[in-house]
């Protein structure tokens, strides 16, 4: 870039050096908690592969053996690299937006992987988190009122092939999602 004189060349010098120590500033936090979290993933990568397998996790982490949906959990795990394992916990940093974390509950629900979240689905994450606890009328009927909720926010009836996520986010928009990970115990 050629300037016209020497002031121009020092306030375009200058400009370029306060957006290079913004951007380094904004990275510096990134940097310092992928660090931790690269060390974090190595931890949990028991047969130091590179890539974690779901019995690395519910062996590692207590809070997810408890859990009720923990295969469900680990699955989103299984075989994943560190930058998988990033872009997965993307979702649950503080700074992500709503957007993104009612995607990744999508995520969740959506269990045949098919883009749409039906009856199926929801019925097989309540018999995950449920257990023996709950009869299959009892599934039926949750599930039936889950849907009817959802019809009465979207303001039609949600077919048989279930709500994409832009009717989820519809449904799930203006609720407080706590998907969150406290990134200093992980």
């Amino acid at each position: 870039v050629v300037f016209c004189c020497r002031r121009c060349t020092r306030l375009s010098l200058t400009r370029r050096r306060r957006r290079r120590r913004r951007r380094r500033r904004g990275r510096s936090r990134s940097r310092r908690q992928i660090l931790l979290l690269y060390k974090r993933f190595r931890t949990l990568d028991k047969g130091k592969r590179g890539y974690l397998q779901s019995s690395d996790l519910t062996g590692s982490i207590p809070e997810l053996s408890i859990n009720p949906l923990n295969k469900r959990v680990a699955y989103f795990y299984d075989g994943i690299n560190f930058k998988e394992f990033v872009r997965i916990l993307a979702p649950y940093s503080p700074k992500a937006s709503p957007n993104d974390k009612i995607k990744a509950l999508f995520a969740v629900w959506d269990v045949n992987g098919d883009g749409r979240v039906c009856k199926e689905d929801v019925a097989m994450v309540l018999r995950e988190a449920c257990g023996t606890n709950m009869m299959e009328a009892e599934v039926a009927r949750v599930v039936a009122r889950v849907f009817e909720a959802c019809e009465k926010k979207i303001g039609r009836r949600v077919g048989v092939e279930g709500m994409s996520v832009v009717e989820f986010e519809s449904v799930m928009g203006g609720t407080d999602i706590g998907l969150g990970v406290d990134f200093s115990t992980i």
